[in-house]
Formats: C-alpha cells, sequence, structure tokens
C-alpha cells in the first residue's frame, strides 16, 4: 500500500467544543492535535483545496465567533494586547483575557441553552423586539461578563443594584419586556426574592460563570455576517425620575467605544457600583482600553481606596466629592501622623494619577486647596449626564485657565457637537454617537429629551468664557440634583401641622444641589420649637421615599416675613440669603445657624443605611 503522506499541523491555538450533560451545556478546551485523532476515521481530510484550518474553523468556531458589535471588537482588539492579569477583582477575582473570554463565551452558551426559542433569531441573537437582560450582581468581575455575555447574543445589558428591592426589579422588567436576569456568585437570594416576586412566564435566571478553562485569545473572533446596528441598544443605565421612579435611559451599542487604539501601560481604579453611569463606565473602559483594572468591593472606604493608590501605579480615578472629602479626613486623622517615608508612599500614590478628576459637582474651594496644596495636581472638571453616554467636555489640563467654573471644551475620544441654546449661553445642547435613544417604556419622556434637530436637552445652562464652557446649573428648579421639586412640595403642605411650605434648590459643592424646605407652621397647631427635621422626615414617610426628603429645613419665626417677586412668586435667592445664608453654595463646613441639617445625604454618592426601606426610598438603589 502507498504510504499516506505525512502532514504537518498548523500552529493553531486550542479550541473549545461544546458538550451537553443532561441537557445542560459544558465547554471543553480540546488541542488540536487531540482533535485531529477524530477526523482519522472522517470522510473529510485536510487538502491544498481545504487545508486543516480551515476544517477546524467550519466545526469548531460557530461557539468562538461573536457578532460584530463595536464593543465586542474593541473588547478583542485589547485582548490581543497581553497574556498577563488585567482584572484585580476584591471579590476574588484576578483574571487575564483569556480566562475573560472563557467566562462571556460560557455564560453565553448557558444563556442560548436556556433561552425560549421565540426570543431568538435564525443567528442565535436576541431578537430585537424584547433585547434585554438583567445584570444582578455586586460589580467588578462578574458584572463585566454579565455585560459582555449579554453583548455577545445582540442583547442589551440592564444592570441591577445590588440592593434593589423585589418590587423596583419588577417595575424594570416588566416596564423593558425582558428576557432574562444573570447574577452573581453572592446574588442568589436576592435573585430568589425578585423571582418569588413576579410572575412572568418564560424569564430565564442564570448565575455567570466566573471559572472556566482560558481559551487562546486567537481562536475568538468577529462574524461579520452578524453585523449590529451600532445604534440599537446595547446597555440601561438609570437617571433621574419625575414621581420618584428613576427613568432607564437606553444607551446605543457605540457607547463606550473609543477613537484610540487600545494600549496597555495604564491603570483604573473602580469603587462605584455599575448601575450608575460612572461605576459602568470605569468598570467596562479598561477593559476596552488595555488598562489594569483594580474594583473595589460595593461600599469601599476612603481608607481602602489610600491603600490600593499606595500599592498599585493607578492613573486613572474618577472621584466624586464625597469620596474626596472622606480621604481628605482619613488622611488628617492617620496618614498625616505617619513617618515621613510611609507617608509620602501614600501622597506619591495619589500624584500617580497626573490630575484630579472629578464628577458630579465642584469641589468647595477649601477642599480644592487642601488637594492641591498636599499632591500639587491640577483639577480636570468635566461636564456629561446619563443620558450623554458619557462625558461631553472636560479641561485640559496642560493649559492654564482661570475661568471660574470651568468644564472645558469638548472631548475628542469620540464625536461630540457640543452647543448652547442662545450661542455662547443657554441651556448645553448634546448631540454625540454614545447618547441615549431613549427611556425604557417612556415614549412621552424621550420625545421630550430632544429638540426638533436632533439635540440631547440637558436641562442645564452655561456660558462660554475664552472658547470654554462655563457651567451655571440647572435652568429650573424642578428638579433638585434627583430630587423632583413639587410632589416634596406638594406633601409638606399637605402635613396638617404646616401653614405655608417652599422647597429650594440649595447649591452645593457634594452634590451640586441638595433639597432645602422653607416652612411656617400652624401655631394653633404645633409650637416652632417643636418642630424638628427628624419629625419633618417620619412624618413624610408614607408619601415621600427617603432620598426625596429635605436635607435642610429653616422654621419661619413669628415675626420673619418671606419675600415675595412682584408677581407674588417666592423670591427664591433672597429666601436662599435671608433663611440659609447661602449666596454661593451651602457652606457644609460652617452651617448656618437656625438651619437644621438631616444626618445622612441621600443621594447617587450615598448607599442606604436602613435595613429595611420601602420601594423607591433609595431611587432603586
Amino acid at each position: 500500500m502507498p504510504r499516506e503522506p505525512e502532514l504537518h499541523l498548523p500552529a493553531v491555538p486550542d479550541f473549545i467544543l461544546v458538550i451537553y450533560i443532561e441537557n445542560r451545556p459544558h465547554l471543553v478546551s480540546i488541542p488540536p492535535t487531540a482533535l485531529w485523532e477524530s477526523f482519522q476515521s472522517s470522510r473529510e481530510r485536510p487538502s491544498k483545496e481545504k487545508p486543516m484550518n480551515n476544517i477546524l474553523t467550519d466545526v469548531m468556531m460557530p461557539d468562538l465567533l461573536l457578532p460584530n458589535d463595536p464593543i465586542l471588537a474593541k473588547l478583542l482588539e485589547a485582548a490581543r494586547l497581553t497574556e498577563e492579569q488585567v482584572i484585580h477583582d476584591q471579590y476574588g477575582f484576578y483574571k487575564t483575557y483569556s480566562e475573560l473570554l472563557a467566562d462571556i463565551l460560557a455564560t453565553r452558551v448557558a444563556l442560548l441553552a436556556e433561552l425560549p426559542d421565540s426570543t431568538l433569531t435564525a443567528d442565535g441573537l436576541l431578537n430585537q423586539k424584547r433585547p434585554y437582560v438583567m445584570a444582578l450582581t455586586h460589580g467588578g468581575y462578574e458584572f463585566i461578563v454579565a455585560f459582555f455575555a449579554i453583548r455577545s447574543i445582540g442583547g442589551a445589558c440592564f444592570p441591577f443594584s445590588a440592593a434593589i428591592l423585589p418590587e423596583e426589579a419588577n417595575h424594570y422588567i416588566a416596564s423593558a419586556h425582558a428576557v432574562g436576569i444573570l447574577a452573581g456568585g453572592k446574588n442568589g437570594p436576592q435573585l430568589s426574592k425578585i423571582k418569588s416576586a413576579i410572575d412572568i412566564p418564560g424569564l430565564v435566571t442564570l448565575q455567570v460563570s466566573t471559572n472556566a478553562p482560558p481559551i487562546a485569545v486567537a481562536s475568538v473572533a468577529i462574524d461579520d455576517k452578524l453585523a449590529l446596528d451600532s445604534q440599537g441598544p446595547g446597555v440601561v443605565i438609570c437617571t433621574s425620575g419625575t414621581t420618584g421612579i428613576p427613568k432607564a435611559a437606553i444607551l446605543p451599542r457605540q457607547c463606550l467605544v473609543q477613537k484610540r487604539p487600545a494600549a496597555l501601560g495604564k491603570a483604573t481604579l473602580s469603587y462605584r457600583p455599575p448601575h450608575w453611569r460612572g461605576g459602568f463606565a470605569s468598570a467596562i473602559l479598561p477593559v476596552l482600553s488595555g488598562h489594569k483594572l483594580y474594583s473595589l468591593k460595593q461600599r469601599a472606604t476612603a481608607d481602602e481606596v489610600w491603600e490600593v493608590l499606595r500599592a498599585n501605579h493607578i492613573t486613572l480615578l474618577i472621584f466624586n466629592p464625597v469620596l474626596l472629602r472622606r480621604m481628605k479626613e482619613t488622611y488628617q486623622k492617620r496618614l498625616a501622623f505617619l513617618d515621613d517615608g510611609v507617608r509620602t508612599e501614600y501622597i506619591q500614590g495619589f500624584k500617580n494619577l497626573g490630575s484630579i478628576r472629578c464628577s458630579g459637582a465642584f469641589l468647595a474651594p477649601s477642599m480644592l486647596d487642601f488637594w492641591t496644596e498636599l499632591t500639587g495636581l491640577p483639577l480636570k472638571n468635566a461636564y456629561g449626564q446619563t443620558e450623554c453616554g458619557a462625558t461631553v467636555t472636560e479641561v485640559d489640563v496642560t493649559k492654564a485657565s482661570k475661568v471660574k467654573f470651568t468644564v472645558g471644551q469638548a472631548v475628542k475620544d469620540h464625536d461630540v457637537e457640543v452647543k448652547l441654546s442662545q450661542g455662547t449661553h443657554g441651556e448645553f445642547l448634546v448631540k454625540t454617537e454614545w447618547m441615549m435613544k431613549g427611556y425604557v417604556g417612556n415614549k412621552a419622556a424621550t420625545s421630550a429629551a430632544f429638540d426638533a434637530d436632533g439635540y440631547l436637552k440637558t436641562g442645564d445652562v452655561g456660558h462660554i468664557v475664552n472658547g470654554e464652557y462655563v457651567f451655571e446649573g440647572r435652568a429650573k428648579d424642578d428638579f433638585i440634583g434627583r430630587v423632583p421639586r413639587i410632589p416634596v412640595e406638594f406633601a409638606l403642605n399637605n402635613l396638617p401641622y404646616i401653614a405655608e411650605a417652599h422647597v429650594l434648590l440649595v447649591p452645593d459643592h457634594e452634590e451640586r444641589a441638595v433639597c432645602g424646605a422653607l416652612i411656617r407652621v400652624k401655631e394653633d397647631v404645633i409650637g416652632t420649637a417643636d418642630i424638628s427635621i427628624a419629625r419633618l422626615h417620619e412624618d413624610l414617610q408614607p408619601t415621600v421615599p427617603a432620598y426625596m426628603r429635605p436635607y435642610l429645613l429653616r422654621v419661619v419665626g413669628r415675626d420673619e416675613e418671606i419675600p415675595y417677586t412682584a408677581s407674588q412668586k417666592p423670591d427664591k435667592p433672597s429666601i436662599l440669603k435671608r433663611f440659609f445664608g447661602v449666596t454661593d453654595f451651602w457652606p457644609a463646613d460652617n452651617p448656618t445657624p437656625g438651619v437644621q441639617v438631616w444626618h445622612m445625604r441621600l443621594s447617587i454618592h450615598s448607599e442606604p443605611s436602613a435595613e429595611c426601606h420601602k420601594p423607591w426610598d433609595f431611587a432603586s438603589w
């Protein structure tokens, strides 16, 4: 018999088989040499016309192909850069891109095995009429796996707070017509509560994979035949509501896909939960950019942030004013008294950031002075809203600027148009490929959010100085941060002992604005001295969610007059100055005498501490 010619196998990475055990899919890594043996009895042999690579691809690659979603292409671009660990998650996950891709694919396989055929297209992608899958995690690695697994089946990820109540979850699941929930390993009890509280036939619930065998990055590719609309739904992030229920903004697939190529050499610290825009971006952007990601547990302390900065060369951390205040307190109480050498290590860890990037509000002058003197770093203010998808303007710290309250110029990492409604002043209008497409289940709010030319109406006003955008505040005071003013004012005036109540937007360095209440009591019902902010919160509890209740309270005395304009509307600037002592910002370090202050700031930066709270008390925290 003629001898069969020797076949030299090409250098190809391990491949992945999907095997079903008791109807459950499992991913198994198979080296090509072992796989070749299975072809020995096959009728199809490698040839010049169809080499081994092509046969293996035909057999194996369907489970290693990802749809042509711009964010998945960006993920693979970054994954090809390094084999080192890139994710350092305090929940115990230290992962490479090979391990991340394996967990994404394992989760995808499990999802596809469970989803009803009616929810899928012939290509194995989610029907775009029902693309939403919820992610119930504590953030970090498990959220990253959930996010990309959902995107790998053409879905849109809807992150939930780990503390979300079943009633809150049910509202969003129903309004989004969601097909499933992916949960982290520690989120099982909460998932069980949610499942028992809802009755949605066919809703799939699964735990994300976190320990699949690593696979070769080179074996995963984009299937150009499965092209997805870059402006289709990609992720849903909650924002302010009008009646206590936050609206859910749909951001497109293109969101977070930057122009610049992925590159190694940087590291990001993430400390915020992913159901808010800042936490979502700080978890996903590093993975797309090739940066190392250090992810802290939820409710991480200022001490923990200091320790990570000291131990690792972190180059990107976006603060909020609350974290900077807490880190300042930690420094003054503990770090300042350490030996010079050790203290210098902490300061140098902070200085590795290169600038002080802060979102959410402007820093108080005393706070900025402290950090500038300690680190010598410049402040990098920026502007953006959840609906914008990301920051749309930022300060260029390489150029000196003396413009007060500047938020810089339009960013350059993605296509952005920013203009003011009156040319050099007016409402910020934004158009970007990252901005929201609409609100889940709310056509009226979606329509109201855009002007006739398709620009997003932010509701914020500003002006231009020397080519820089200057932020002035909200165009209207109907919202105080995330608090709708009118419902709070209505509830106050309905209390039996209140004769007159006004709710005011009080500018604040940490939150941009806090809710202040000015009230006059019915003296035949209660004495002025008998009313306290604690009682007010207790009496509002049945009708007003906790996060909407006043942070500041001023009770008008018998001989004090509330100023009104000529049209008999409350003169709010005069009220702020006369009763709250505010000419620009609330003096948090030295509260105005006579103004009562609630002990907890219920905001995007503060997590609920109450063991038992009602739905929407903390805006779906």
